[in-house]
């Protein structure tokens, strides 16, 4: 059977070629031609009966009051919503930037408000002009850091008078730091040894943060280069040895430095001094056993077993000689002190050995 052909569609019995024609047809019927079912007939056609309304006849407008007169520019505006004031805390948290305040609401026509006065009080030493890139815009208010509290708190009021008189206040609670702070930075990492590869926790007390952290050595890194607290990890790589030399900075640049030792590295001496009496006279001969070896951060001390020479005086204590790292003050070498002599014995000088940690 052709196509063309009548078939039962879907939708009804009609050719494919009727079933598009469809639209076309109705527009015909539509628009060439007037609808026997439409009456009462008009002269044009009966479409001007559907769609030429008659315009209705709507009620007059009431008559509108006029408008009041705005009030001159003299004085305190009446009915103002309000002066406003927008303050900002110092950006970067330090005592020693501004604050900035500039007006949020006012009565005038300049731009940014120039001709506002204004009047500060609390923890500040005073104000200047904001600058921007349209002019000035608002005021710089300064912190007086011997006016903040110990945990950097500070109150301060800015006041601001507008053209027409309008007064607004706005107080600003401020925290900020306060350099140097009440107790300097300081190492504070009891662990002296890490492996390799390994990680280790270290840290400081005290200071302000942020702490800015970096370290040199061979094969020692740290996760962080800043943190806002006070720890911090160290790490060894593969093939680390010898020290890592950990520097601390505060953020009021204060430093500490800490030392953590490798397990891989060996001692390897640096020099060698001698330990000679004080010159008060008065000697005698203190006795002396072995204090064994100390060691502090990458650094050690080895001693010779013998005498040594003891002033009588104890404002005229021995020294050593011959050495820029002496043994710490207070160490085991201090011999005791007013031992007699012993018959047919001498005293001998004492020897340091000093080491430091390192690769090899």
């Amino acid at each position: 059977m052709s196509s063309r052909a009548r078939r039962p569609y879907l939708m009804g019995k009609k050719s494919v070629v009727e079933f598009y024609q469809a639209p076309v047809r109705y527009l015909k019927e539509v628009l060439g031609r007037e609808s026997e079912f439409e009456k009462p007939y008009e002269d044009e056609d009966y479409r001007k009966m559907h769609f030429d309304f008659p315009w209705p006849d709507w009620p007059p407008f009431p008559d509108i009051p006029p408008w009041p007169p705005l009030p001159p520019f003299e004085g305190p505006t009446p009915g103002l919503p309000g002066c406003a004031i927008v303050c900002y805390s110092p950006g970067s948290g330090d005592c020693e930037d501004p604050i900035w305040c500039h007006p949020g609401i006012w009565c005038g026509q300049d731009i940014g408000c120039t001709l506002c006065t204004w009047e500060v009080s609390g923890a500040v030493k005073g104000y200047t002009p904001h600058l921007s890139g349209v002019g000035s815009w608002g005021i710089d208010i300064w912190l007086d850091d011997t006016l903040v509290e110990e945990g950097g708190e500070a109150l301060v009021t800015a006041c601001m008078t507008d053209p027409c008189g309008n007064v607004c206040c706005k107080e600003i609670e401020v925290v900020c730091k306060i350099c140097p702070p009440a107790t300097a930075i300081s190492w504070d990492t009891v662990t002296e040894t890490i492996g390799a590869p390994a990680q280790l926790g270290v840290a400081v007390k005290d200071g302000l943060g942020p702490y800015q952290w970096s370290v040199t050595g061979t094969g020692f890194t740290m996760m962080y280069a800043e943190t806002g607290g006070v720890t911090n990890i160290l790490k060894a790589a593969v093939g680390a040895c010898g020290t890592a030399t950990i520097i601390v900075t505060d953020f009021c640049e204060g430093t500490t430095t800490g030392y953590i030792r490798c397990t891989t590295g060996d001692w390897v001496q640096k020099e060698m001094c001698t330990r000679v009496p004080g010159t008060c006279g008065g000697l005698s001969c203190g006795t002396c056993t072995d204090p064994g070896d100390i060691v502090v951060d990458y650094k050690r001390w080895r001693f010779t077993v013998g005498f040594e020479y003891v002033d009588t005086d104890p404002d005229c204590p021995p020294s050593w000689a011959g050495c820029s790292n002496p043994p710490p003050c207070g160490s085991p070498v201090a011999c005791a002190t007013g031992s007699a002599c012993y018959a047919g014995r001498t005293c001998h000088i004492m020897t340091s050995y000093y080491d430091e940690w390192e690769c090899v």
